[in-house]
């Protein structure tokens, strides 16, 4: 989250290292979303998409 922030700040308005930071961003929030649902409702199948 911190080398996030850092690369939101020192990036351009529509440079693609800002884009690819926010991709990775979003990735991460998805997999830890994901990690959480399977945790909290027991499933050991993986990825519950």
């Amino acid at each position: 989250i911190v080398l996030t922030g850092l690369g939101f700040a020192f990036a351009e308005g529509g440079s693609a290292m800002r884009k690819g930071i926010g991709i990775v961003f979003g990735l991460a929030i998805a997999f830890t979303a994901t990690t959480f649902v399977s945790t909290f409702f027991n499933l050991t199948a993986g990825a519950a998409f």
